[in-house]
Order: structure tokens, then C-alpha cells, then sequence
């Protein structure tokens, strides 16, 4: 079944990066976190500029990594998120700046 998109999220693309399984102890709780593939936008549809980390659906990671390969960071993209509220499942890249001056 695939997901449905309940609400689409845009902003700069600070980066897109593979966060690690991993454990930590943060003020006397043990905290664990799986594998992911992150995007970290600065959202401008916020008064202030706010950094928002979005992990990318698991079954959508490769298409994403593929098309975010040659997008510079700052460009202008659009997330659409699934019904979950916080997986990513597409991206749009909405205005490349690296691309329309011709520096990529």
C-alpha cells in the first residue's frame, strides 16, 4: 500500500545525510534511534528560519538519494510527507541556484 500525502513542507536544503543506528545516554535516559536517510531544511514558512530534520520513508530512500545527488545545498525544494506526518516520500526541487548560474 502506498502512502498518501498529507501535507507538503517547503524551504532551503541544508543538507541530506545518513544518520547511523545508534544509542546515547541525554540527562540520565538511554535513548536509541535506527538508521535513517535525513533532509535538514530550513523552513520559510515560518516567521523565523527554523532547521527541521525530515527522515525519508524507507522505501523511497534510493529515488531520493538520486535525485538530491547533483542539488546544491540552499536550493529551494518542496517535501511531500506521508499520512504519518514526518516521512518523507517525495521531494520536489523547486529552484536550484548552483544549476541556474551554471556553477554545477
Amino acid at each position: 500500500m502506498k502512502n498518501s500525502v498529507v501535507s507538503t513542507v517547503t524551504g532551503l536544503l541544508m543538507q541530506d545525510a545518513e544518520r547511523s543506528k545508534g544509542t546515547a545516554n541525554i540527562e540520565g535516559k538511554q535513548i536509541s534511534w535506527d538508521y535513517a536517510y535525513q533532509i535538514t531544511l530550513l523552513s520559510l514558512e515560518e516567521k523565523r528560519g527554523r532547521l527541521r530534520k525530515y527522515s525519508v520513508d524507507k522505501d523511497c530512500i534510493s529515488s531520493i538519494k538520486e535525485q538530491l545527488a547533483n542539488v546544491c545545498w540552499g536550493s529551494y525544494i518542496s517535501l511531500e510527507l506521508a499520512n504519518d506526518g514526518k516521512s518523507v516520500i517525495a521531494v520536489n526541487v523547486l529552484f536550484d541556484w548552483a544549476e541556474s548560474l551554471g556553477i554545477f
